[in-house]
């Protein structure tokens, strides 16, 4: 699949049609919870072989057991999502609007989610190779937990309004944030200066230096005024 977004797509494909009868005629067409034979759906256990099922990654239910399976699982899976991850995985189901982080100058220092981490490293590596698939992105992710998460959350569809919008706004708290750091960095090491070894010279270039990211700071702050406005 050239994106998760593609995934009903997949499900209409010959190759899942097949794989779908034979985990069908496996489980003698009866669900392995209730053994109801009406409203059979094939369930996958995990997307982590997504397009290449072993037996073991499926499983038939009827609509009945599917729905309350479903509900238990995302009760299991209900998991804190930081905004660094939400806006990485936004990216992750939107590869094409990567650069908008390139551009804006964002580290792999400047996230404080491990999760988000791996997930830049990985986008940064298929940006660098020239890479535009969900799938082999996917590749890449070794945490696999972290991988079905990316896959459920893209194929929701929560990420398909307006995604330019809410990864320029995470990315705007990215840098704040990074650079509200830097600035109290700055202001730490000049409080000290003061008070242990005053070196007028580099006083002044730290504070030259504060006083740059006072000035992009206001710039961010103002620009987010001037959308709201708008």
């Amino acid at each position: 699949m050239s994106n998760v977004a593609d995934y009903s797509e997949y499900l209409k494909t010959p190759h899942w049609l097949e794989t779908r009868a034979v985990a069908l005629k496996r489980a003698g067409s009866r669900c392995q919870v209730c053994s109801s034979t009406k409203l059979l759906e094939v369930h996958h256990n995990t997307y982590e072989n997504l397009g290449h099922e072993k037996p073991e990654d499926l499983c038939v239910l009827c609509d009945e057991c599917h729905e309350l399976y479903s509900k238990k699982i995302a009760s299991q899976r209900e998991e804190i999502v930081s905004a660094d991850l939400f806006m990485m995985l936004l990216i992750a189901a939107n590869q094409k609007l990567y650069s908008i982080v390139r551009n804006a100058g964002i580290s792999l220092t400047d996230l404080d989610d491990e999760r988000a981490r791996t997930l830049f490293v990985a986008l940064e590596e298929a940006f660098r190779d020239g890479e535009n698939d969900f799938g082999a992105l996917c590749a890449r992710i070794e945490d696999s937990a972290l991988r079905e998460t990316a896959i459920r959350k893209a194929s929701s569809g929560e990420f398909d309004l307006n995604p330019e919008r809410l990864i320029a706004d995470g990315v705007k708290r990215v840098r704040e944030r990074a650079l509200r750091r830097k600035t109290e960095k700055l202001g730490s090491e000049l409080r000290r200066m003061e008070k242990e070894a005053p070196d007028p010279a580099r006083a002044r270039e730290l504070l030259a230096e504060k006083m740059h990211l006072d000035g992009e700071l206001a710039r961010l702050g103002s620009h987010g005024m001037g959308e709201a406005m708008a």
